[in-house]
């Protein structure tokens, strides 16, 4: 099969064109993946795409989606059905016909063909000819949906074509059924496809992937919620994918009939569901029946002792019979022997609805006399009719055990529990307040949600410390913040209201605000407070509290003594019960890593960062650790790690796993990389969304928008432009927003002024930024090299060649360790080819700018390797020019100095006096802009040939 029209040419097809826009919520990789093997296929090169899931994951929804938005293909769509599975050859009659009818309606002229013969070889070699008709003129895609009740026959007619289609505009999409779990017919019977389908699809010659559709998480299933129109909170979709299996068509199942709430019982069935439940269970005999129930109270899964215990059955054989036969008990698949667990979660949701009230209440209370830990608590809490203020005391209690055991979901559900059951207005709202601050401290739910909570209770220091939590992470809320927590801190720590643990969570959040305030000082005081008090907070708190305590520090100390510090805080941590023990601080010690210079280390340290899968101090860890491997690899050279560095936390940002307005720090980086790569429409491209990415102060965008612009600009030498972006926004970078903006260091933008003020002719301007420059470069070393050729530039503008020289040499023989600034490194030796060719010393020039180009290209930096190429050839051009005035005679004078012969024997040579030597070699001298035989000599033979005409050109 061939493809020998290019009227579908991919090169001229927009690249948005391949963006397939998304209906179908959790599924937005899978339709890339379909989308990037239709690229494929549409140059020329055939794929496969094989979908599988479980009933009621959107196989065929998704397919639907794909090909409705691919560009240019013409689709057949071939549906199999449960009833046609006998008829022999009913999928390829489909397949042939709908080929076919789609090339009538296109014009496009096909093969007429033979009936085939009733074989799957036949009809699989028609398949092969209709489309080699079709995709010559167009790309091709068949659809095999629902494949697992295909006929047998077809499915082989399929491997036939599988088989055979090496070459050619064609996609092929199968989807096919695998069996689930469900007790609940909820979803239909579906086959297992393993043993019919993927058979005849293995020996594919074309390039085949197998997509298979898994469970949506918790997320997908709230925005299934969302797009439902219902205000549904990320509570209730945890329980919605509980009870869904995360099965997008049982998610909507019950987002549609079910009565959501927050009681206690967990009843969320549609009553579609629960009367069909009823009609199951009616005829279980009344043992079976009462071990069902026993179960599903009991929490599946449960040892079989505990469940019989719980039914009241001293023989437990006949009914577990029963219920193992008709499937509504299995085996739990665990090591542990007898423990039993009801199949599905909607099945268990469903026999403990059917419960009466009573019923119900009675067997809690007697299962939380056989369990232990949290489910003794939740049995208690369901046995509870109305308000308790003992049991609520208990539970407040129970919480504060929990959250500094680090169990903080189950604390939030105790105190959840205790508001319901406290009598007292202030107990209520002291068990929602601090609910509410453990939501907001984990990043649990809304923030709007919990401010609306917080704002409804009445005022006091637990309200204020939970508004003060909630507006500190509110980007407008520092200061209101401050106050708040300020005013509250005394009466927590004092008055005894409430945990310890609250109190210095308190401490902690005022800590972060103050350092966001640039009031290091003050952090430092409330970090050390916490600090002090590590037996009485929780792991997170202590974490968070030191890399607060860590960061002030930097920005009072410096780099070097933050260092110190966090080494010491890891190891008191340590001891205080292996806080420190791993990798915890990593992103710390990246961050400050890099700002001593240390580069190698700093991006070993931010890629065990990386690895470590959850962090007690959230996602903005895993998102700083990647910039931080960004601009040391950057530095380093290795700018192909720093782009998967920067594509990495652009993915988190367009995933929204972001913290807010993080974002638009690694848009800079990766506008900073488009930009030194000369990949001018990419770096713009980022700019432009550095505008877009919500949540960020003004001031912060202000000056990542400066950086980036600056960044660009400099890489195509518009060294005026750079000065005017910083000129304009000058105030922020010398004011408390350049210490509290996130993830930019002065070691990213103040070369690139520094560079700017030196090539624009500013002396005293570059000469006072140098100065600063040099005191970045007494703690970050890489940064002598740049700053060395700098002065360099800065004495041979103000016209003092030797001064240059010297600060040239000086950056050039500095040791190319480990830490060494590559760019910086190739742009010194750059520089100082330059002043060796404005010298007249043409063949150091050479060598320097080549050794310079060599580096520029390993780098890829497009722009720099432009101007070694411009140096490099004006150095062989230029004296060529010049070479051109020479006479004759001078012409051959030069070339004798070229072979070392002095005046004397150069005269013997020409028949000429000294004399006349001295004179025609004067002449040369003033010719070419020289001064001395060195010089002449240093031109080589690149300019003058060994017989005084030009040089030869170079053997092929």
């Amino acid at each position: 099969m061939t493809s020998d029209d290019d009227s579908f040419d991919i090169s001229e097809w927009p690249e948005d064109a391949w963006d397939i826009p998304c209906g179908l919520t959790g599924r937005d990789g899978e339709l890339r993946t379909i989308a990037h093997c239709a690229k494929a296929a549409i140059s020329g090169q055939p794929a496969l795409v094989h979908l599988e899931g479980e009933p009621g994951m959107g196989r065929s929804a998704l397919a639907r989606a794909a090909v409705d938005h691919l560009p240019g293909f013409l689709v057949v769509w071939i549906a199999c059905h449960e009833s046609e599975r006998d008829v022999g050859f009913g999928g390829t009659d489909q397949a042939i016909s709908g080929l076919r009818r789609v090339a009538a309606t296109r014009g496009v002229a096909i093969p007429r063909l033979d009936s085939p013969e009733p074989r799957p070889a036949a009809t699989g070699r028609s398949l092969l000819t209709l489309l080699d008709g079709i995709q010559r003129v167009h790309p091709a895609a068949i659809v095999l949906d629902d494949a697992h009740w295909c006929d047998e026959q077809s499915l082989q007619s399929f491997g036939f074509l599988v088989r055979r289609l090496r070459v050619g505009r064609v996609l092929l999409i199968v989807t096919s059924a695998v069996r689930g779990r469900s007790a609940l017919a909820v979803a239909g019977p579906a086959p297992s496809a393993g043993s019919r389908v993927r058979p005849h699809l293995e020996a594919a010659a074309l390039d085949a992937l197998t997509v298979r559709l898994g469970a949506l998480p918790d997320e997908q299933v709230l925005a299934l919620a969302r797009n439902d129109g219902r205000p549904v909170d990320a509570r209730l979709a945890e329980r919605l994918t509980r009870f869904s299996g995360g099965n997008p068509r049982v998610a909507n199942l019950l987002i549609d009939g079910a009565e959501l709430d927050h009681d206690a019982s967990g009843a969320v069935l549609p009553p579609s569901l629960v009367a069909a439940l009823e009609i199951q269970l009616a005829g279980l005999p009344a043992h079976a029946r009462t071990m069902l129930d026993a179960l599903a109270v009991l929490g599946s899964p449960a040892r079989i002792t505990q469940v019989a215990q719980l039914a009241g059955f001293t023989d437990h054989v006949a009914a577990l019979e029963v219920l193992l036969g008709r499937g509504l008990l299995t085996w739990a698949p665990r090591d542990l022997p007898s423990v039993l667990e009801i199949p599905d979660p909607l099945l268990a949701d469903g026999v403990y609805q059917l419960l009466r009230p009573s019923r119900r209440r009675e067997l809690h209370a007697a299962a939380a006399e056989l369990v232990a830990d949290a489910r003794r608590w939740r049995h208690r809490r369901a046995a509870t009719i109305g308000v308790s203020p003992t049991l609520a005391a208990e539970l407040e209690s129970q919480a504060s055990a929990a959250v500094l055991d680090g169990r903080i979901e189950q604390a939030v559900e105790y105190l959840r529990w205790a508001a319901d059951l406290s009598s007292a207005k202030e107990d209520h709202q002291r068990a929602v307040l601090t609910g509410a601050v453990l939501d907001v401290w984990w990043e649990r739910g809304s923030l709007d949600e919990a401010e609306r909570t917080v704002r409804g209770t009445d005022p006091g220091p637990v309200r204020d410390a939970a508004l003060g939590v909630v507006l500190a992470r509110r980007p407008d809320g520092p200061a209101e913040a401050d106050a708040l927590l300020r005013g509250c801190l005394p009466a927590l720590v004092e008055g005894g209201v409430v945990p310890g643990w609250l109190a210095l969570l308190t401490a902690s959040a005022l800590a972060r605000v103050q350092l966001l305030l640039g009031r290091a000082d003050e952090a430092v005081r409330h970090a050390r407070f916490v600090l002090d008090h590590a037996d009485q907070a929780d792991r997170t708190v202590l974490v968070r509290t030191a890399r607060t305590l860590v960061f002030a520090v930097l920005h009072r100390d410096g780099p070097g003594t933050a260092l110190a510090v966090l080494e010491h805080t890891d190891a008191e941590l340590r001891g205080a019960g292996g806080l420190g023990a791993g990798r915890v601080f990593d992103f710390d010690r990246a961050t400050l890593l890099l700002l001593n210079g240390k580069l190698t280390e700093a991006a070993v340290r931010a890629e065990a960062a990386l690895e470590v899968t959850t962090h007690p101090a959230g996602d903005t860890v895993h998102h700083g650790a990647t910039l931080v491997l960004a601009e040391a690899q950057f530095r380093l050279g290795g700018w192909a790690r720093a782009s998967e560095a920067v594509e990495t936390a652009l993915r988190m940002d367009r995933d929204g796993s972001l913290p807010t307005g993080a974002g638009a720090a690694a848009l800079v980086q990766a506008a900073r990389l488009a930009a030194v790569c000369g990949r001018w429409k990419r770096a713009a491209h980022h700019i432009g969304r550095i505008e877009q990415v919500p949540g960020v102060r003004r001031e912060h965008r202000l000056m990542y928008l400066t950086i980036a612009r600056a960044a660009v600009a400099g890489a195509r030498g518009d060294h005026a432009l750079v000065i005017a972006l910083f000129a304009e926004t000058a105030h922020l970078f010398a004011g408390e927003s350049a210490g509290r903006l996130p993830w930019v260091v002065e070691q990213s933008w103040r070369p690139l002024l520094a560079e700017a003020l030196v090539e624009a002719a500013a002396p005293e301007s570059a000469q006072a930024e140098l100065v600063r420059l040099g005191r970045l470069a007494e703690q970050a070393g890489y940064l002598r090299t740049t700053q060395l050729w700098l002065a360099g530039r800065l004495a041979e503008r103000a016209g003092d060649p030797q001064r240059a020289r010297w600060f040239f040499e000086q950056a050039i023989t500095r040791p190319a360790d480990h830490d060494s600034d590559a760019l910086g490194r190739a742009q010194a030796e750059l520089a100082y080819g330059l002043l060796r060719h404005r010298r007249g010393e043409g063949r150091a020039a050479s060598v320097w700018l080549r050794r310079a180009r060599q580096r520029l290209v390993r780098l890829d930096a497009a722009p720099f390797v432009e101007r070694c190429d411009q140096a490099l050839a004006a150095i062989t051009e230029a004296p060529l020019l010049r070479f051109a005035e020479l006479t004759e005679r001078e012409r051959q004078v030069a070339a004798l100095v070229n072979e070392n012969l002095t005046n004397n024997q150069i005269a013997a040579t020409l028949f000429v006096s000294e004399k006349t030597v001295e004179y025609h070699l004067g002449k040369v001298f003033a010719k070419l802009g020289i001064s001395s035989r060195r010089q002449l000599r240093g031109m080589g033979p690149a300019v003058i040939g060994p017989d005084g005409g030009p040089p030869r050109p170079p053997r092929p």
